[in-house]
């Protein structure tokens, strides 16, 4: 997708995630942790990638369109004691093979409103991670956005 078609900027960013793939009738938990990083955020989804999109019977793009009570999450731990579970809709993915590894690059939309808590929770962990070891300017930009 290109930066026109977007409809907030997104910022960049390498903090590591998880996906889950659950079964929302009795929250059973099909597929996860699946660890990824978060390359870019926005308040309406972000980009992903990923070093496995199987996992057993379930693939983390197509399972939750096909079958009707699979829903899959981003979760991260803020702290010691707190959990952001985000409910994602995958937009996209794109296998990006290279000599040393193959990963895959997923697209996500969030699916809950850009003012969620949980959003909010996700941009503040993200401009922490960002802002450790990142030169002023940097820190400022992220403040900016936030």
């Amino acid at each position: 997708m290109t930066e026109s078609q977007r409809r907030e900027k997104r910022y960049s960013n390498d903090m590591n995630v998880e996906l889950y793939l659950r079964n929302e009738a009795n929250s059973e938990t099909l597929a996860g942790p699946a660890h990824c990083f978060l390359r870019d955020l926005s308040t309406y989804g972000a980009g992903l990638i990923l070093t496995q999109i199987h996992f057993g019977p379930n693939h983390l793009f197509y399972t939750p369109d096909e079958e009707d009570d699979t829903q899959l999450f981003l979760e991260a731990t803020v702290g010691e004691d707190k959990r952001i579970s985000i409910p994602i809709r995958p937009v996209w993915f794109k296998l990006d093979e290279n000599e040393d590894v193959n990963y895959f690059h997923m697209g996500i939309e969030f699916l809950v409103a850009p003012k969620d808590d949980r959003i909010a929770d996700l941009r503040n962990l993200a401009i922490n991670s960002q802002s450790e070891g990142k030169g002023w300017l940097s820190k400022v930009l992220l403040k900016i956005w936030n």
